[in-house]
């Protein structure tokens, strides 16, 4: 997964590792996958989404009152 940026816009995109199958996913920018790579979290403009691996199911996390950027996965602590 990677960002790309053409025509002042910004864009996901996923691809296999040899180069094939390159799939634009949604406008955005600093991806980041879940754990598990089933997820991927990103920002457009300054809203926080998150998304399925394959582009499907957009939600938005956060509301566009605060400058949010940078989303990352953040491992649990497991309980004792």
């Amino acid at each position: 997964m990677f960002q790309r940026d053409s025509a002042n816009e910004g864009y996901i995109y996923t691809m296999n590792d040899d180069g094939t199958n390159l799939t634009r996913l949604v406008a955005g920018a600093q991806p980041a996958w879940s754990p598990d790579h089933s997820q991927i979290v990103f920002v457009d403009k300054i809203t926080v989404f998150i998304m399925n691996a394959d582009g499907t199911r957009v939600r938005q996390l956060t509301d566009s009152r605060w400058e949010d950027s940078m989303p990352i996965y953040v491992p649990q602590a497991r309980a004792r």
